[in-house]
């Protein structure tokens, strides 16, 4: 950490709290509303965080959404608090704060799997931030389980084609799958491309 920073969790009154007027991330109602939602089903759990003045240093959309749960925003409100950054590094942490987190990716196996399981538990997934779109897609995309059967092979050298049906970004998913379940295979490639058919 650098020296002469420190970080505390502590409480502020909500009204003393202020977004820094030139955060260049923008937050629509619909979010805001998808945030207040699940603010009030499982609690404030993200804790805003700020500079000793109160100016926000991340959290404005739950900042926004809390503005309408009286409970929260009428009081004093739980926040991590940043101390003995200079004006620079403040704004680069906020930026920090919201680009970090956009170089992840999703395992869709499991992401299908845990989608599944909370929908048929009752949960809405609308209300997690996910559209409506994103779940078909999600759900739809996920891979049927395989059932394998062993089969007499020729030769280790024998060549066989495999040909994959569908939606060309869906070809193009299945092909990068099966490239990486060959890695590591001794004398096994897979060469991707398309053909047309009936062309």
């Amino acid at each position: 950490m650098t020296e002469g920073v420190k970080v505390t969790d502590g409480s502020m009154a909500f009204s003393s709290i202020k977004p820094h007027p030139k955060n260049p991330t923008k937050h629509p109602d619909k979010q805001i509303a998808r945030i207040r939602g699940s603010i009030e089903k499982y609690g404030y759990v993200d804790k805003l965080v700020v500079r000793p003045n109160g100016t926000l240093i991340g959290g404005e959309g739950r900042w926004l959404a809390i503005q309408g749960i009286p409970h929260l925003c009428e009081g004093k409100i739980d926040v991590r608090i940043v101390h003995g950054l200079d004006e620079t590094r403040y704004r680069a942490l906020g930026l920090a704060l919201n680009k970090l987190g956009e170089g992840s990716t999703t395992d869709d196996v499991i992401l299908h799997e845990v989608l599944a399981g909370i929908i048929q538990e009752g949960e809405d997934p609308l209300g997690l931030g996910f559209t409506e779109k994103d779940v078909a897609a999600i759900l739809d995309d996920a891979p049927d389980e395989l059932e394998v059967h062993e089969i007499e092979t020729g030769p280790v050298d024998d060549e066989f084609w495999i040909s994959v049906r569908g939606p060309l970004r869906h070809q193009a998913e299945m092909l990068k799958r099966l490239e990486k379940a060959a890695k590591g295979l001794d004398n096994v490639t897979v060469d991707l491309g398309t053909i047309a058919v009936g062309a």
